[in-house]
């Protein structure tokens, strides 16, 4: 055992060889010069010589670089189609192209052209080879049309032009695309307006404009023989007015109707008070004077400075036009003025003392009271102090006074 033992200890402490720190690259060395001499160019150079060698590595040489210039050549085609293919536009460029908000197209496919125009100095080459430029399928002809709104429309302008040329677009809000037919943009559907309406207002007073236009526009007509057109308001007057179109078949029936509105202004010159005015007063001719207004802000008719005299029936104040629902006349017999009737006929004329019921200006007809009889009459105004009867005189039907029975008789006293 301790034999063994010690032989066994003597094994466990024999010095093991040292591994050099070049054995790995000197084993890495040898096989790549064992596979040399396996080459077939090693071979030849051993069968052939020294020349023969230098010839095998010439062509291995020229082999190498003519897949290089093959490999650089291709890259180079392709960065040559990518040239090609990339619009090479720039945001400095003098022009843009606007978008339309609703366009016609008539083929299958929707082509730059149809549906944008340039703006600013393009030149015409320029456009004419980018407005053939396809984008995408056209809706159908029977269909209903394309509705894109700005996100989906850039995105299918990126897709089909590229990052350069989808950048030098101006984009509306959204587009609307109809296959074939006819399209009125708001241009045309406004000037259809103003022609209309411009005769039917040319007998209100002043300088008549349109401002706020809400018209239905684009609109799409199924076919070129289609009209648009502008049904007459019945009472055309300033301020906010409603409008109807209709688009009309060649045989004159309505294929459909639209609807819109315009504001119309009215500028004309009204008489306006220089002081306030209270109800029952009367306007003096020293404190009117005369500025430009617009009708359409007026809730009535203004006067128009002539007539009178005048008292106001409620309270205007300074820079106020002067409407006539804000006026009426001054009595020429005021209610419960004393004044005297006359009648008269071809053989007789009588007198008596009356009281005015109701203010009334020369020429109106207005209720009286006899002072004596108490029974009351219809009489024109004459004058301040006077009041006419005439043979037959009576109560209009209809106008009799409230709590009192119709009276036709006239009580009164001969005048010699």
């Amino acid at each position: 055992m301790r034999e063994i033992n010690s032989k066994t200890s003597k094994k466990e402490t024999r010095p093991r060889p040292a591994v050099s720190g070049t054995f790995f690259p000197a084993l890495f060395t040898a096989l790549i010069f064992g596979l040399f001499l396996h080459s077939p160019i090693s071979r030849a150079a051993s069968l052939s010589g020294g020349p023969a060698s230098a010839a095998a590595r010439t062509s291995v040489t020229q082999a190498r670089q003519s897949g290089a210039v093959r490999a650089v050549g291709v890259k180079q085609e392709e960065t040559r189609g990518r040239e090609r293919s990339a619009p090479g536009f720039t945001a400095q460029e003098s022009w843009r192209i606007r978008i339309f908000e609703a366009a016609v197209v008539n083929g299958p496919t929707v082509l730059l052209g149809e549906i944008a125009a340039p703006a600013g100095a393009m030149p015409e080459e320029l456009w004419k080879d980018l407005s053939a430029r396809e984008l995408w399928p056209a809706p159908e002809e029977s269909g209903p049309g394309l509705s894109l709104t700005r996100p989906r429309l850039q995105q299918a302008v990126l897709n089909s032009l590229g990052q350069d040329l989808a950048a030098l677009c101006l984009y509306p809000p959204s587009i609307t695309l109809q296959r074939g037919g006819k399209i009125l943009d708001g241009a045309a559907v406004q000037k259809l307006t103003v022609s209309t309406l411009t005769p039917l207002l040319a007998s209100l007073p002043g300088e008549v404009s349109f401002s706020d236009f809400r018209l239905p526009a684009p609109v799409f007509l199924a076919h070129p023989a289609q009209e648009l057109e502008l049904e007459p308001p019945a009472l055309p007057a300033p301020g906010r007015l409603s409008l109807r179109y209709n688009v009309r078949e060649v045989d004159g029936s309505v294929a459909r109707r639209l609807t819109g509105s315009v504001f119309v202004d009215c500028w004309a010159v009204v008489p306006c008070l220089t002081i306030p005015v209270n109800r029952g007063e009367v306007l003096s001719p020293e404190h009117i004077t005369f500025v430009r207004k617009n009708l359409a802000y007026l809730r009535d008719a203004p006067w128009d400075g002539r007539g009178g005299p005048w008292q106001a029936l409620r309270p205007i104040s300074v820079d106020q036009p002067i409407l006539l629902s804000d006026l009426t006349y001054v009595p020429t017999i005021k209610k419960g003025s004393i004044v005297r009737l006359v009648f008269e006929s071809s053989t007789v004329r009588l007198s008596a003392t009356v009281e005015a019921l109701a203010d009334g200006v020369s020429g109106e007809t207005i209720p009286v009271r006899n002072l004596q009889s108490k029974r009351r009459i219809y009489a024109v105004v004459f004058d301040a102090d006077t009041v006419m009867a005439f043979s037959g005189a009576m109560r209009p039907r209809g106008a009799d006074i409230p709590g009192e029975a119709p009276e036709t008789r006239l009580p009164a006293q001969a005048e010699r």
